[in-house]
């Protein structure tokens, strides 16, 4: 009895040993390779909102799928470059005289900040964190001048996304045939409802980004800011960034701010700081919570995780991964476990 017994241990041992060293090789091919695997991912989604919408072309005006997907295709980066020039041609009609003005403005700031000790305060916290910056230049300079450069993901992105969705079944069977026979039928789901669920996922994302920038142009132009309808575009477009997004977008609007004077710049920022407040804590986990019913700890967690990992791409696509995973955990383990229950066998 002991032979076996040691025999079966040591099959145990080397298996373990095996699955370990999969594992950190595994871990090995990703390190080198992530990036790349996040712009598939990008491209899948692009895909998906092509498809989409393709769908919404083809129900409406009863088009066949070639023609509907063509003018999905069409549409959409016809709506960019549209988007791109409406924003670019006012915001070169305002830069001669933000350069005129931009100065006095920001002193004008500086000095009503430094009348308030809570002022100061920040304006040195402001000095050191604008320091510790510069650590972080070099990591900036990778991002934009990598192996393929933000155009070159751009290009890939956009060609992928139209490839995927030009022939969506010809990559999904060429993944189900990785799979052994038996268990084809179960990836095939798994795919499907990975898809159903970046496809909710992006349209909770699209809904925010819509209510973002209607809520942004409101608020600018009760204000009275210029360029309102532009900024409240910008401010929809960088919501697609959690957290760092909406700031980043709150930049050109306190700019511009600035050419109406140093309390308007204050009231544009309270507006940006509110909206994100609102965004973040109620707009964004109510409508992802409808669409793909991801608790929000769990979300503002991948966010972190992916974020330090892997910078801007990671926080970009944290949600929509943790949402794949759930559905791999959901489908191929929870399932099962709950099929093989006593309360589901009738034991």
């Amino acid at each position: 009895m002991q032979a076996p017994d040691l025999k079966a241990f040591d099959q145990k041992v080397w298996r373990t040993i095996g699955m370990v060293a999969l594992t950190l090789i595994l871990l090995w091919i990703i390190k080198d390779t992530i990036r790349v695997f996040l712009l598939i991912i990008t491209a899948i989604l692009v895909s998906i909102f092509f498809l989409r919408l393709a769908g919404i072309i083809r129900s409406k005006t009863g088009c066949k799928q070639g023609l509907s997907l063509a003018l999905a295709i069409i549409a959409s980066i016809a709506s960019l470059v549209l988007v791109f020039w409406f924003i670019g041609a006012r915001v070169q009609l305002q830069i001669a005289e933000l350069s005129d003005t931009l100065p006095a403005s920001i002193e004008n700031v500086r000095q009503k900040i430094e009348a308030n000790p809570l002022g100061k305060r920040l304006l040195g916290g402001m000095g050191k964190s604008g320091q510790s910056l510069q650590k972080y230049a070099p990591a900036a300079q990778r991002f934009f001048t990598g192996s393929f450069g933000v155009l070159g993901d751009l290009y890939a992105i956009l060609f992928l996304g139209i490839f995927f969705t030009i022939s969506p079944k010809t990559y999904v069977g060429g993944l189900v045939r990785l799979v052994p026979l038996k268990g084809r039928d179960t990836a095939r789901h798994v795919l499907h409802e990975m898809d159903t669920t970046l496809g909710h996922w992006l349209k909770g994302q699209l809904i925010a980004m819509l209510v973002v920038a209607v809520l942004t142009w409101v608020g600018l132009a009760i204000i009275g800011v210029p360029m309102a309808i532009a900024l409240a575009i910008i401010a929809g477009l960088f919501n697609f960034v959690p957290n760092l997004g909406p700031l980043v977008a709150m930049i050109p609007a306190v700019l511009v701010g600035m050419m109406q004077g140093g309390n308007t710049a204050l009231y544009v920022a309270g507006l940006y700081l509110l909206v994100q407040a609102l965004e973040s804590n109620l707009i964004t986990p109510y409508i992802q919570n409808k669409m793909i019913e991801i608790p929000p700890a769990l979300i503002l967690m991948g966010q972190l995780l992916m974020g330090t990992l892997l910078g801007v791409m990671g926080i970009i696509l944290a949600t929509p991964l943790v949402a794949l995973i759930m559905v791999a955990v959901r489908e191929l383990y929870v399932k099962k476990q709950e099929a093989g229950s006593p309360q589901n066998t009738g034991l």
